[in-house]
């Protein structure tokens, strides 16, 4: 799947409900999500427990990594209970041929077999601009209520789940 660095005609989104957290991409003309991440912040570093995308996967994990950094934590680290085969195989890129400036450290929380599930990733810089999806966002729920959009961005998130 290709690095889509480019989200500035995107709305960058940020909900929360009590210890769900979510970072999501929406198309401001047809109103559908391009991709979500919902993460735990309980740790030192946020757990990535759903993530669903068209073609945003490895955009919105960079992203949850630059906002780790703001946020003053470590990073960001797989689900420690269940990842999906696509989600293995993205962690699997990030460990083995990262984007510049994505580094890793060994996620002592973690116990999976595969190494690359067992680390916190990390960014030494933003790799990724997201001003303008921000301000589109800022536009974009100036007029629609975030808390109105949650059952639908759950519903999305869904997808992740396994069955």
């Amino acid at each position: 799947m290709p690095l889509e660095l480019d989200i500035s005609d995107l709305v960058l989104g940020e909900a929360s409900e009590g210890e769900d957290r979510y970072l999501f991409l929406l198309s401001p003309a047809t109103e559908d999500f391009r991709g979500a991440a919902g993460y735990f912040a309980s740790r030192r570093y946020f757990e990535c427990v759903d993530l669903v995308s068209q073609g945003y996967g490895p955009t919105l994990w960079l992203l949850l990594m630059q906002k780790a950094r703001r946020d003053g934590l470590l990073g960001v680290a797989p689900d420690l209970s269940h990842n999906s085969e696509q989600a293995k195989r993205m962690d699997a890129r990030l460990f083995f041929d990262p984007p510049p400036g994505v580094e890793h450290v060994e996620n002592p929380d973690a116990h999976h077999p595969e190494v690359y599930l067992n680390q916190i990733y990390f960014m030494t810089g933003d790799l990724v601009p997201e001003e303008q999806a921000r301000r589109n966002g800022a536009l974009y729920f100036a007029a629609h209520s975030l808390e109105a959009m949650l059952p639908a961005l759950k519903a999305y998130l869904l997808q992740a789940k396994p069955r």
